[in-house]
């Protein structure tokens, strides 16, 4: 979550009216929201799977994610013709994560090369940034071929972390791709630029939210990668509250459990946790640092082997 705010000189004009800004805002929500409702529908997590002793294994998202994805049109500047897009495409892992660019030109003079970034801020202005971001992205080069078009390809992967501060996520805003033609030893001159605007929303919500199992059955809950859900049945305790909860070791053996005791599985370190139900009842959980995150399994008992149905 980061963003722009760009100063003008006191007495200049805003870009646009407040009216314009509200406008671009709610664009931008629906667009997010949109994200959103396309990565929920897109996720085919298996419902259930059967075992050899025929138990079943039932599978719940606790949270969605969106692919980390974005392309920037890139506009001429400074009265070249150089125009063409660059795609950004994130993968994330539990350690480290690695970002994908490939830039595609065309206006470009033949046999000129020319060098591509990504830089914090927007095009015309680059932003004041905090040392703890990670350094600016320099970005393959790019020769131009004799009709004028050239293309770079970079895969650019972050430093191992084992507490994900490395990680690179695409910025909602905050990012332009620059591309410069090489003048001589004395610099660049920038020839092409697009603002980074990546639509996104995470379905914070359990999925499907409330599962039904049979006694001996087993629920897998997958979180996001980078997401540190909690699993807590209060079964009637109060919730500790934050920041104790987020600090709190899990309680019970975390593999079975009877529904009679309060139960956490701690911060999910890994991406899922698994829990086998051995008692019948309705069993509502949460997850007490996100609000609205919570669901239910409901346990039903096993009918005996030698019982006809409807007797």
């Amino acid at each position: 979550m980061q963003g722009v705010v760009i100063v003008h000189p006191a007495g200049t004009p805003y870009p646009f009216t407040q009216q314009e800004y509200s406008v671009q805002a709610r664009q931008q929500l629906q667009a997010d929201l949109t994200s959103a409702r396309h990565a929920l529908a897109s996720d085919r997590a298996p419902q259930t799977t059967t075992g050899p002793d025929n138990t079943v294994t039932h599978y719940v998202a606790a949270g969605i994610a969106a692919p980390e994805t974005a392309t920037v049109a890139l506009t001429a500047t400074k009265g070249s013709t150089v125009t063409g897009t660059a795609s950004l495409d994130v993968s994330v892992s539990s350690v480290s994560s690695t970002i994908a660019v490939k830039v595609s030109l065309s206006g470009l003079t033949p046999g000129q090369a020319y060098s591509a970034g990504i830089d914090y801020g927007v095009c015309g202005a680059v932003a004041q940034t905090s040392p703890f971001l990670l350094a600016p992205f320099v970005l393959n080069g790019i020769t131009a071929g004799p009709d004028g078009t050239g293309q770079s390809f970079t895969e650019i992967t972050t430093p191992v972390s084992g507490n994900g501060i490395q990680n690179i996520r695409i910025q909602s805003a905050g990012w332009f791709v620059s591309v410069a033609q090489a003048v001589g030893e004395s610099g660049a001159n920038q020839v092409a630029c697009g603002n980074v605007v990546f639509h996104n929303a995470d379905v914070v919500r359990f999925v499907p939210g409330t599962v039904r199992v049979h006694v001996g059955d087993t629920v897998v809950w997958r979180a996001p990668v980078i997401s540190v859900p909690f699993i807590i049945f209060p079964a009637g305790q109060p919730v500790p509250p934050f920041p104790d909860v987020a600090f709190a070791g899990p309680t019970g053996n975390a593999t079975t459990y009877d529904g009679s005791t309060f139960f956490s599985s701690g911060g999910l370190a890994q991406s899922t946790f698994v829990l086998t139900f051995t008692a019948p009842g309705s069993f509502q959980y949460v997850d007490p640092l996100e609000p609205g995150m919570f669901g239910t399994v409901i346990v039903q008992a096993n009918l005996p082997d030698d019982s006809v149905e409807g007797v």
